[in-house]
């Protein structure tokens, strides 16, 4: 895992087609960092690159308004389970892994600085989501939604506190 502390204006992305949550964290008092900003984009389209766009729209949005200097996103990776082959074989990775290459080039077209991808398991390892939601919880006295709490975590994970 990578440190943070160091680095103020983070935001942490959990894309997906389907909704995709965000974390943004500042560092205070020399690496302190307070409860997180967070939202997540639930897009409507008829197709799933219009679902895309949606998401694009709004995190442009958020991007311009927060300008991160470090910009840390989930990417896939096809795991050996059933359901990881199942999600390739349908195209749903390749649908993702487009949306992350799009927040990508948001990105560096508002010129964000730096953008780095990680795996689940580079910050979660196997951690299940109930599990996740306890601790995230626990630490920061809130509840957040599904791909919001994802952000959260992996921002937590970062600083070494998940």
């Amino acid at each position: 895992m990578f440190n943070v502390r160091s680095t103020q204006r983070v935001l942490f992305l959990d894309p997906g087609v389907g909704g995709t949550g965000w974390a943004y964290y500042r560092n205070v008092d020399g690496g302190d960092y307070n409860l997180p900003t967070t939202g997540v984009v639930f897009p409507k389209g008829a197709t799933w690159q219009a679902k895309v766009r949606t998401v694009m729209a709004s995190m442009s949005g958020v991007l311009s308004l927060y300008h991160p200097i470090l910009v840390v996103a989930e990417f896939p990776r096809v795991w050996q389970e059933a359901t990881s082959h199942a999600s390739a074989t349908r195209g749903d990775l390749f649908k993702l892994a487009y949306l992350v290459g799009a927040l990508d080039r948001a990105c560096e077209a508002l010129d964000m600085g730096t953008v780095q991808l990680i795996s689940p398991s580079d910050w979660k390892g196997q951690l299940p989501k109930d599990a996740l939601k306890r601790r995230v919880e626990k630490l920061l006295g809130v509840s957040y939604q599904d791909h919001e709490l994802d952000a959260v975590g992996m921002g937590l994970a970062a600083m070494g506190r998940l």
